[in-house]
């Protein structure tokens, strides 16, 4: 049996140690994988969302949010996972014929990669725009080495 590396989320089946052994370091990586298995497990697409790349350091989530007013949506951050929560403050009595706008709850989770920070979120006619953006520390970009 190979030994297969486990994660803080528990994650036991992710990708075996022995598979790479000059690979050191990764578990964090292991961890957003298992939190995007997780994300993409849950398989709802309300509400509904575009993701633009603008370039290889800005994208934009823009999620649709008709009926909703920005005291009903937070917008967190944490462990590198963008949570966007939508809840109505008041429920509607009223008798439909036809009910096509959805205002119920949802919560929304994106991994986002590391160095990646909300920059702004503004909600424009019925739209949330989550502005993100890479921002890598100096320490962290490529240096070149000279040879003395």
């Amino acid at each position: 049996m190979i030994p297969y590396a486990t994660t803080k989320t528990g994650t036991s089946n992710c990708v075996p140690f022995t598979a790479w052994p000059w690979m050191v370091g990764f578990e964090r990586q292991l961890d957003t994988l298992a939190k995007m298995t997780e994300t993409m497990g849950r398989g709802s697409t309300y509400p509904p969302y575009n993701i633009v790349k603008h370039d290889d350091d800005k994208f934009t989530v823009e999620m649709a949010l008709a009926g909703f007013t920005k005291a009903e949506v937070s917008i967190q951050v944490k462990d590198n996972v963008l949570t966007i929560k939508g809840s109505k403050a008041t429920k509607r009595e009223d008798e439909f014929m036809h009910r096509g706008i959805g205002t119920r709850d949802f919560t929304s989770e994106f991994v986002l990669a590391d160095y990646v920070e909300v920059a702004k979120a503004v909600m424009l006619d019925g739209i949330l725009f989550v502005d993100l953006e890479r921002r890598v520390p100096e320490e962290h970009k490529p240096k070149v080495i000279e040879i003395g």
